[in-house]
């Protein structure tokens, strides 16, 4: 027999039967390899468009789809390797941190600006994996600088990788990442029901650049400089750069998973 592990009206089910679809009140579905049982209910979709005592509602469902379509396009910016930076909590953390930048944005509820340098400690020291920082990966100090233009940062470092390096077990060699990405502020056009960039001409970019690879017994210092440069200038004056690093560890010539780490290191 199943066994459920009662959260509220959401229950999760420890059995070899796969359920997805909806019986009664109950529905169920797949999440991250785990079946999950929620119980239906809430208010009705038309009940919520327009009832006055739902008007919270509508802020918060108007503002949660905003953070949530501004992560998608982040992740989209930083390319198909992300997930090898990651860990499978990633995207409701990022959202999560989107929703506490909207909170402290101006205008109305409902229609608040996400702003990312009206308060950069928010995603300043964002890991990508919760379960691998970077700092504990890579012990060197980093330096990157960001030109007046904008629109090129420089990484800097010395490091010896049997002095600085914490591999993982298995690993035999290394690289380093350096991303520079381009956040816009985002503000509600009431016209087009949704949110966009305060300068379309600021649009959310990256650009990122690779080390070779370093292997492991390498006892050596070795000096890396990694230089990224956006397509276009950064020109308008709400629009921020986060500053990301990250280390992707190999065997054998194979990029390996779960272990890597990826961090924003600076918003400027």
């Amino acid at each position: 027999m199943p066994s459920f592990q009662s959260i509220n009206t959401m229950a999760r089910v420890k059995s070899h039967l796969r359920m997805n679809g909806s019986l009664g009140n109950l529905s169920m579905y797949e999440r991250d390899g785990k079946t999950i049982i929620r119980q239906k209910g809430g208010g009705s979709k038309e009940k919520i468009r327009t009832a006055k005592s739902c008007q919270r509602i509508r802020e918060s469902n108007s503002e949660f789809a905003a953070v949530s379509s501004i992560s998608a396009e982040m992740r989209y910016a930083l390319g198909k390797d992300l997930p090898y930076y990651s860990d499978c909590d990633m995207i409701g953390n990022l959202v999560g941190h989107m929703k506490l930048l909207i909170a402290k944005g101006t205008g109305e509820p409902g229609s608040r600006a996400l702003d990312v340098l009206s308060d950069r400690d928010i995603l300043r020291g964002f890991e990508f994996n919760k379960h691998v920082h970077f700092d504990h990966c890579f012990k060197a100090p980093i330096e990157i600088t960001v030109t007046e233009s904008r629109n090129t940062a420089v990484l800097q470092t010395v490091f010896c990788p049997v002095k600085d390096i914490v591999f993982p077990d298995g690993a035999t060699s290394f690289t380093i990442v350096h991303t520079l990405l381009r956040f816009p502020r985002f503000e509600k056009q009431e016209k087009r029901r949704q949110y966009l960039p305060v300068d379309l001409n600021d649009s959310l970019s990256a650009v990122s650049e690779i080390s070779e690879r370093y292997y492991a017994g390498l006892d050596l210092r070795i000096k890396l400089t990694l230089t990224v440069q956006l397509d276009v200038f950064c020109s308008s004056a709400g629009s921020a750069l986060l500053n990301i690093v990250g280390i992707a560890f190999y065997k054998d010539g194979q990029r390996m998973e779960g272990v890597n780490a990826m961090k924003i290191v600076n918003v400027i």
